[in-house]
């Protein structure tokens, strides 16, 4: 049980690290072109380009910390980026938010099958 919540952790940090690598790359992109430029309320743009950086950003720093601390859970951290890939399921097209909301549920469950594991083996 102990090895399957290992490299399930694993397996759930490559997949957020990767994704969020992707998306950063984009945003980051958008941001450097000046893209927001574009839109008719310029400001608003910006800043909704800047949050979705930011959690692209999170994303990112979150999958490679749970692939080099693992020994440590990130269950709290895995439940922020729940919500926040929650409340974006309505913003995003092309059913981009509900690919990120079962991405980020399951670093969640990988996170807390880890800490059930790690639970039963202290009792022993």
């Amino acid at each position: 049980m102990k090895k399957l919540s290992v490299a399930l952790r694993l397996i759930s940090g490559i997949l957020v690290a990767v994704v969020a690598v992707v998306f950063v790359i984009l945003e980051a992109t958008l941001l450097i072109t000046l893209d927001f430029k574009l839109y008719e309320n310029q400001m608003l743009a910006f800043i909704q380009l800047i949050l979705r950086l930011i959690i692209a950003a999170y994303a990112l720093v979150l999958g490679v910390l749970s692939i080099i601390k693992s020994k440590r859970s990130f269950l709290w951290e895995g439940i922020c980026l729940l919500a926040a890939s929650v409340v974006m399921i309505f913003f995003a097209s092309n059913n981009v938010g509900v690919y990120f909301t079962i991405l980020s549920l399951l670093f969640v469950i990988s996170h807390l099958l880890f800490l059930v594991s790690d639970n039963k083996s202290m009792l022993k």
